[in-house]
């Protein structure tokens, strides 16, 4: 149930645009990260990085707090149950996924 909560979310925030969904959208990103943080649901984390996505066009730079958490918890998700990474499901080796501490900068936010 939640994912079509996230979805809906997701599609609200950029059906209704940046001066329409702005007073909803900082809770919608507590939502986001609680749900992320807190459940273990593909379904609801897929739809849930959408909503991370829409709500980064509505709050532009205020994201600078959540987007190293936010990135992590996505980079996580690369990861099989079996602690494999994408890499080796896909090509037959591991491979490292660099994250820059400073990942901010690099966006230049």
């Amino acid at each position: 149930m939640f994912d079509w909560v996230a979805d809906t979310l997701a599609v609200l925030a950029r059906s209704l645009g940046n001066e329409n969904f702005r007073p909803l959208a900082n809770e919608s990103l507590k939502i986001a990260i609680t749900l992320v943080d807190k459940v273990d649901d593909p379904d609801l984390r897929r739809t849930t990085y959408g909503l991370f996505g829409a709500l980064s066009g509505i709050l532009e730079r205020e994201m600078e707090g959540v987007l190293e958490h936010v990135i992590t918890v996505m980079l996580g998700a690369l990861k099989s149950e079996q602690g494999n990474t994408v890499g080796q499901a896909l090509f037959g080796h591991r491979f490292f996924l660099p994250y820059p501490r400073n990942i901010i900068m690099h966006f230049g936010c």
